[in-house]
């Protein structure tokens, strides 16, 4: 019986080249695989390290006393912002008249009602002592607001030494006081910035990854509050913009 000497010679070089062949393929495959799962972990890592500063004084009161009873006070400034105000110096995606600020009463559904505001202020100790006051106390409140989320200006807040974009929405509380005055406490709600991007997961895009918005919960300033106030001054005094002027 004769023996394929070729192939019973060649057969253990074959044999470990296949091996020496796969290993490469295996070290290739770890290689890229370990780079990937490093990149995905700094992807996911980076936004912890952004460098975001406030830049401005600890939160106060900002707080207004006006010469008129609470429910006046609220009807004048309902009235005066029926068509929408404008507020601060900011960008969006839509031009014109569009980004106007616009108010709610306490009874209006859209005004947030007391499971918003405390699951999104359980930092500001302002907020949390409003949710506290009864219902009666709230009845002439009004609720200040930008309606297409899309719209943000500077603010106290800064990304990599620059201003960040910010945006929120405002409670304006009315308590009367004496002599048939009242006191208008101006309150931050859903205070954000957006800080460039961020790699990760979202409900609504699918079970791939991808780039979204770094929008941020931040504490309140006093900067932005104190230009509602501003505002609210020039309303009641009959002095504040309208749309078309």
């Amino acid at each position: 019986m004769r023996t394929n000497r070729r192939w019973s010679y060649n057969w253990p070089v074959r044999r470990r080249r296949q091996i020496e062949g796969r290993s490469v393929v295996g070290v290739i495959v770890l290689a890229l695989a370990l780079a990937a799962s490093g990149t995905l972990a700094a992807l996911l890592l980076y936004p912890r390290f952004k460098r975001i500063e406030k830049r401005g004084p600890a939160p106060s009161a900002v707080i207004l006393t006006i010469p008129q009873k609470p429910e006046a006070a609220s009807a004048t400034l309902s009235d005066a912002f029926r068509d929408g105000v404008r507020l601060f110096e900011g960008t969006g995606s839509a031009s014109g008249n569009w980004y106007r600020f616009r108010t709610a009463r306490f009874a209006d559904p859209i005004f947030p009602d007391d499971f918003q505001l405390k699951t999104w202020s359980r930092g500001d100790p302002q907020v949390r002592q409003y949710v506290e006051l009864p219902t009666n106390r709230k009845k002439d409140d009004l609720y200040l607001f930008e309606p297409t989320g899309d719209y943000y200006w500077r603010s106290e807040y800064f990304y990599r030494g620059d201003p960040a974009r910010f945006r929120s929405s405002f409670i304006l509380h009315l308590e009367p006081q004496a002599n048939d005055q009242t006191k208008i406490d101006i309150m931050e709600y859903l205070p954000e910035i957006w800080v460039g991007e961020e790699f990760g997961w979202s409900a609504h895009a699918g079970p791939l990854p991808g780039f979204f918005h770094d929008i941020r919960m931040v504490a309140p300033t006093t900067a932005d509050r104190t230009e509602v106030a501003k505002k609210i001054e020039e309303a009641l005094a009959g002095t504040h913009d309208t749309p078309g002027r």
